[in-house]
């Protein structure tokens, strides 16, 4: 449940600027891992994930993903490439989001 409040307070962009979308990796004890800010929702994952590539922290199994905006099913693949296996987020999922299968 804190989540939301740990991600937004890790934010440093959105606070100058007000109008950006936030990817985070948490922990599963809520830690927070990472955090890659972008206009995009998408690229915002895109950053994160690519990060997560280039020093070699892939696959992301044991994290979850929270998004300051809504879930698209482009979002749910690129985090189930990543192999993370929880998606939060402080908006509601696309319906296509939600018909996404592994």
């Amino acid at each position: 449940a804190g989540l939301p409040a740990a991600m937004r307070a890790a934010q440093r962009v959105f606070d100058r600027t007000g109008g950006l979308h936030a990817a985070a990796r948490f922990a599963t004890d809520g830690e927070l891992l990472d955090l890659r800010e972008d206009v995009g929702r998408h690229n915002a994952v895109d950053k994160l994930v690519g990060h997560a590539a280039l020093t070699d922290a892939l696959p992301l199994t044991g994290q979850v993903l929270m998004l300051s905006g809504r879930v698209a099913f482009e979002i749910v693949q690129k985090a189930l490439r990543a192999r993370i296996p929880v998606i939060a987020a402080v908006s509601a999922p696309t319906c296509p989001a939600c018909r996404v299968s592994s």
